[in-house]
């Protein structure tokens, strides 16, 4: 996201609207001016936890149902 032709091609596809931008001069002035916003993990909790829990909870639902018959309606 460091070249203009990027976010030019990006605007004029409409993906710029999908993303959360920093506004109103909000960093103006700085390195972070034109990034994205949500670039740590206190901000992505999927990557930063989540992820963990997610597979926590297939592992369980697998263990929980392995002794059940294929079709078993529970």
């Amino acid at each position: 996201m460091t070249k203009n032709d990027i976010w030019q091609w990006m605007g004029e596809n409409g993906y710029l609207d999908m993303w959360w931008l920093p506004i109103n001069g909000c960093n103006t002035g700085t390195v972070y001016a034109k990034n994205p916003v949500g670039d740590s993990l206190e901000v992505i909790p999927l990557d930063c936890s989540l992820n963990e829990d997610l597979h926590w909870g297939v592992h369980q639902h697998i263990t929980l149902t392995t002794l059940l018959e294929t079709n078993d309606p529970q």
